[in-house]
């Protein structure tokens, strides 16, 4: 695991005619082996804890377990800014992510005829290949989590 936040997009698709539910999802990385080797057990949980904690400051909130929506807005001041091959989310108060981010054409369709994102952030199981939406599930099933609607705009170029 990365000792910094991986991000993923995914979709949720709902019935027709509606455009599917666009959802980006950031593990912390929190869990990297070269960060956590030499912490004990209490030392580790209080680091997932204090991480979650940021999230929850900054306006996420608790995804119920077997939910998809996270509840209200991220809060006032968020904003996802994506173009080819990269995402800029914004909070109230900082930067959360500037980076790579590689989306395909119905990702970006439907971030376009959304206007928003559903964002989740926490200790998400995120590795190649790995489905976001069923990995948002299971870390929301063990309360590790957060997230929030955040409006997004798609652009073609930076």
């Amino acid at each position: 695991m990365p000792t910094e936040p991986t991000v993923q997009p995914g979709l949720l698709p709902v019935p027709d005619p509606d455009a599917d539910v666009p959802v980006i999802a950031m593990d912390l990385g929190s869990d990297a082996p070269s960060l956590t080797a030499f912490l004990t057990d209490h030392s580790r949980a209080r680091l997932h804890t204090a991480a979650l904690e940021q999230l929850r400051a900054i306006g996420l909130h608790p995804v119920p377990p077997g939910a998809y929506v996270p509840g209200p807005v991220a809060g006032r001041g968020w904003s996802a800014h994506l173009t080819p091959g990269r995402l800029e989310m914004r909070a109230p108060t900082h930067l959360v992510y500037d980076g790579n981010l590689a989306a395909w054409p119905a990702f970006t369709e439907a971030v376009i005829a959304n206007g928003w994102v559903l964002f989740y952030a926490g200790h998400i199981e995120l590795g190649w290949g790995a489905n976001v939406v069923q990995a948002m599930r299971t870390a929301a099933s063990r309360g590790e989590v957060l997230g929030g609607i955040v409006p997004a705009r798609w652009s073609p170029s930076e």
